[in-house]
């Protein structure tokens, strides 16, 4: 008859890969020594279906101390079990699961020793203390702590959930019973397995525009599932949703917004460096269909004028050139006053070497924080043109990055043959450009379609908003005049365009140039322009531009 003279501790290690619990038989006596390694994805190859997990979502295990189990095995069986606690926190909306198998298969426990063919078989069904056979063992995880009703289960040799919650954000306290039942008929020695237990957290449910974190995870069903601030299936003027989003290609943050037209729109321009760190942009995170480089990386000062035997005809410029000019945020962004030098003209905003500290209406917010809340009304002095001196700025008013139009559209709609005549180029909508995966550039002003008015994107969205549509001017163009658009929910940033022409930053302060999807040889162009007239602003949603000069940019989801 085998004899125990002293307990036989339980202890709990943290190892960081998996749970292993390997039991320990000497002369009788049941020691389970635990292991833990937290496991927070669960891969296919585990056979755990809830194997994805949202970039948003994360899980976490925490153990107890150690425990103690006394066991002394007798002739009719003897029955011990130890409990260990388990604090499962998940980030997740829609819960987490809980997945146990053994480490390589085999479901009993068996000895150390090779020479010994024992083992400790798992129960064969589902059983409470008093049920087990002898020399079986088996598990529990549940939400109370072992009694006579707790009932042990065998361990599987795949993975299989055993216990799954819906609660979101959980942040649950649960327990681990493993049970084994021994008589005097078992060979004394140690008896061992290893017990894998893995938490997953179930794929949040995004429900909308605030569910999100990154640019690259919004989708059309995303944006159209977004219910407007006061709770309606339908955004109204004033009733806009809005969320800074994280560009994973470098970082940034940007302001998005579901607006009343019922798409979803960057209120904030476009500030992606296109140098070694992004480069080259890749389907994974930008809206390209294969991976892209530009001719020339970002440059960071107003390019020289070039004459027109160095880039040939204006009109078929098709470099891929682009600009980031520093940090600069517009400091009256609800009153148009341009930025120019004393003596020069308004087509000669700053030109070749000026730096944009020399705009009075502009301000360099390096080293400034940016508020995360957009701010009502005219920010600064509305007069004085003082920046805020709250160390604080709203970031929708950043100028951005300036992209000519063959960078900002990737080279999808180059040239079909040289020359100078708008004929030659490509009359399709650009299909990439450099927008984040999942937006695209806006399209063009409108089209007539069997004698009705299609309008497209930047025209639907003025008129969403009661602007007034002053209908076809010369080449289809379309003509909206509005309130001060500088304001929310648009936030336009009167950042002005580079000419490659004449070596200048033109109309800063005053009007601002966005980048269309659409050619110029089509019946709409390739830019989208806002100017300024006191309070009243005038829109050309669809104005044929030369693509030599380099513009601001603001994605619309796709």
């Amino acid at each position: 008859m085998h004899k125990i003279n002293k307990a036989h501790q339980v202890r709990l290690m943290t190892l960081g890969s998996s749970w292993r619990i390997v039991g320990l038989i000497s002369c009788g006596g049941l020691t389970l020594l635990i292991l833990c390694m937290v496991i927070p994805i669960v891969t296919s190859s585990t056979n755990a279906v809830e194997s994805r997990i949202s970039t948003t979502d994360s899980i976490a295990l925490a153990i107890s101390p150690n425990v103690d189990i006394d066991l002394t095995p007798t002739a009719e069986g003897s029955f011990g079990a130890t409990t260990v606690a388990i604090r499962v926190a998940s980030s997740s909306n829609a819960g987490y699961s809980l997945y146990v198998n053994t480490a390589d298969g085999t479901t009993s426990m068996v000895n150390t020793d090779a020479n010994q063919t024992a083992s400790i078989a798992p129960v064969a069904k589902d059983s409470k203390a008093t049920e087990f056979t002898n020399n079986t063992w088996g598990f529990s995880i549940d939400q109370a702590t072992a009694d006579t009703n707790t009932t042990y289960q065998a361990v599987p040799a795949v993975s299989t959930k055993v216990l799954s919650s819906n609660q979101a954000n959980a942040n649950d306290q649960l327990y681990l019973h493993v049970g084994a039942k021994i008589d005097t008929a078992l060979p004394a020695g140690q008896y061992s397995n290893n017990l894998v237990v893995s938490a997953v957290a179930h794929p949040s449910y995004v429900t909308g525009l605030m569910s999100l974190t990154y640019m690259q995870d919004m989708t059309s069903n995303i944006c159209q599932d977004t219910k407007a601030a006061n709770g309606a299936n339908t955004v109204t003027p004033g009733n806009e949703v809005e969320k800074r989003l994280i560009d994973v290609r470098d970082g940034k943050e940007y302001w998005v917004a579901k607006l009343a037209d019922g798409n979803c729109w960057m209120t904030q321009n476009l500030a992606l460096d296109l140098n070694e760190k992004t480069l080259p942009l890749k389907p994974e995170t930008s809206d390209v269909s294969e991976e892209w480089r530009p001719t020339a990386l970002t440059e960071t000062t107003i390019p020289v004028a070039l004459s027109p035997s160095e880039y040939g005809s204006i009109y078929n410029y098709n470099h891929t050139r682009s600009w980031n000019l520093g940090n600069y945020v517009l400091t009256t962004p609800e009153r148009s006053r341009m930025c120019q030098l004393p003596g020069q003209t308004d087509w000669n905003s700053l030109p070749t070497g000026v730096s944009l500290s020399a705009c009075e209406n502009l301000q360099n917010v390096d080293n400034w924080s940016p508020s995360f809340v957009a701010q009502n009304g005219k920010w600064g002095d509305y007069n004085g043109y003082v920046a805020v001196t709250d160390g604080a700025y709203d970031a929708h008013y950043t100028i951005g990055n300036y992209y000519m139009w063959s960078a900002a559209t990737v080279n999808t709609n180059s040239l079909t043959s040289p020359g100078g005549d708008h004929s030659n180029y490509n009359p399709n909508d650009a299909t990439s450009s450099i927008c984040p995966k999942g937006w695209r550039l806006p399209k063009g002003g409108m089209n007539v379609i069997n004698a009705e008015k299609q309008f497209a994107d930047y025209t639907k969205l003025f008129l969403s908003y009661n602007w007034i549509l002053q209908d076809l001017v010369a080449n289809q163009r379309v003509v909206i005049t509005g309130g001060n658009s500088a304001r929310k929910p648009f936030y336009i940033t009167q950042a002005g365009t580079i000419s490659l022409a004449m070596g200048t930053l033109r109309y800063v302060g005053n009007s601002d140039f966005y980048a269309l999807s659409t050619a110029v040889g089509h019946p709409d162009a390739e830019f989208m322009y806002v100017t300024w007239a006191q309070s009243i602003d005038t829109v050309v949603p669809s104005l044929k531009f030369n693509r030599f000069h380099a513009v601001s940019v603001r994605c619309l989801a796709r």
